[in-house]
């Protein structure tokens, strides 16, 4: 008998899958409970399970149809598969602009997240709930690509305001020499970086993803021809754990903005 490959011969039937995560979900079922879960002819569901035990992915018994353990790793290979193409889907419009290297974390962290895209209607978005979040924040840790005018005034009032805030914030050398060349961001981005409570880095390369952590919220943000694009945000601990270490990796390598003035 010829055994055909495991994932690609379920892929060519989703009545295959479906008996297969049912049974991983339930098991022994006898074909008439196997039917009713299908909503399957009692033809299909006797072809399927035909088919299915002659490959050897489940076996029949006294007490109904089990999964072999070929079928559970196999059964258990395609939910896995299944649920990671279904978050991946879902936040798209975040993943399908960043390089794989600047958000290698398991896509498991981003189930359940909020995800903010700019549109036609509303562009700015993404920026608008960036601002949401820091406003409101005593603890505000970021690696930023690009800093508007706004965000550079938001800083400037909290601090003014003697807010219990605490803000590290990391931006490409290419930042800070666009900032002091335009006085109208220079003189807040001064009055702001001249707080005991902000400790501003600078990074001697380039920065394309924004990386945050506002309190117990991760975020992480794409950009489109230099401009916000999709922002995802979770208080999931372990993508705030990982957006954490990525963001103490760029301070490490990163210049301290007293030093790099001088």
């Amino acid at each position: 008998m010829q055994h055909d490959a495991g994932i690609e011969y379920l892929l060519r039937s989703d009545n295959r899958t479906a008996v297969l995560l049912e049974l991983e979900q339930d098991q022994p079922l006898d074909r008439y409970g196997i039917e009713d879960r299908l909503n399957a002819s009692r033809r299909t569901v006797t072809r399927v399970l035909g088919d299915l035990t002659e490959q050897g992915y489940i076996r029949e018994s006294a007490v109904g149809y089990r999964l072999t353990t070929f079928g559970a790793i196999v059964a258990d290979a395609y939910r896995q598969c299944r649920e990671r193409t279904d978050i991946a889907t879902r936040y798209r419009s975040f993943l399908a602009n960043v390089d794989s290297e600047t958000a290698d974390f398991d896509p498991q962290y981003l189930e359940d997240a909020d995800l903010t895209v700019a549109t036609d209607v509303n562009p700015y978005a993404p920026r608008h709930r960036m601002l949401e979040l820091r406003q409101s924040a005593s603890w505000i840790r970021a690696v930023m690509p690009v800093i508007e005018k706004r965000s550079i005034e938001q800083l400037t009032g909290r601090v003014k305001s003697d807010d219990d805030l605490t803000f590290e914030v990391v931006i490409p050398a290419d930042l800070y020499e666009m900032i002091q060349s335009h006085p109208e961001y220079d003189e807040s981005f001064r009055a702001a970086t001249a707080a005991d409570s902000v400790k501003n880095f600078v990074y001697p390369g380039p920065i394309t993803t924004l990386y945050a952590v506002t309190d117990d919220i991760a975020a992480l943000g794409a950009s489109v021809d230099g401009e916000p694009h999709a922002l995802v945000e979770s208080p999931n601990p372990e993508l705030r754990e990982w957006v954490t270490r990525r963001i103490d990796t760029y301070q490490d390598e990163a210049i301290p903005l007293e030093a790099y003035r001088q």
